[in-house]
């Protein structure tokens, strides 16, 4: 079930965050903001990408990168110049903050240790 939640968003580097809802959604690779909420920031296109939708279409989009502040902590992320009126929080942001969705209680929780990527030595 999809939930949103509370984040603060802005140009790495820039002190001043600018709060928005986005909706949580794993499905998706990336962060998805609307271009002009970016564009207000300061947020700098850094390469175009073509995504595949839910609905199945392609289409291209330009990616940059954007200081996130999501339960307190702030890192940086990948983010997409979006369409208006859509803002997702996608599978590689909640990674960088070691977030997993809790989708019975609709909330964002730490990652438990076992998801966490591991490094053997061999």
């Amino acid at each position: 079930m999809p939930f949103s939640v509370a984040v603060g968003v802005a140009n790495h580097g820039d002190a001043g965050f600018w709060e928005t809802e986005a909706v949580v959604d794993a499905g998706a690779a990336h962060a998805f903001l609307p271009a002009s909420f970016l564009e207000a920031l300061g947020v700098a296109r850094t390469r175009t990408r073509a995504f595949k939708l839910a609905d199945g279409t392609r289409k291209n989009y330009d990616l940059g990168e954007a200081c996130f502040r999501i339960e307190g902590r702030e890192m940086n992320s990948p983010v997409v110049f979006g369409d208006e009126g859509v803002a997702l929080l996608g599978a590689t942001t909640l990674e960088v903050f070691d977030l997993i969705a809790d989708t019975t209680n609709l909330r964002l929780i730490d990652a438990p240790e076992g998801l966490l990527v591991r490094i053997f030595r061999g």
